[in-house]
């Protein structure tokens, strides 16, 4: 519903902590969306944070679970 009332949107993250153990990360991600609200023209910043899961696979890290 967010992205279908936006435009214009910028997205900055940042890992603010970060478990690693045996080819899997716990990352806590923090940051903020940047964007132009099309209902009221304006634009808004919201900050955003999230966990996710990570995996090693091959020799890149790729994220398999956002919560």
């Amino acid at each position: 519903q967010f992205f279908e009332s936006v435009e214009t949107v910028k997205a900055s993250f940042s890992i603010a902590q970060l478990d690693l153990s045996d080819g899997t990360a716990e990352a806590s991600v923090v940051g903020t969306y940047d964007y132009v609200n099309t209902r009221s023209g304006r634009a808004e910043h919201r900050p955003v944070s999230f966990r996710a899961t990570l995996r090693r696979e091959g020799g890149a890290w790729r994220i398999s679970a956002v919560r």
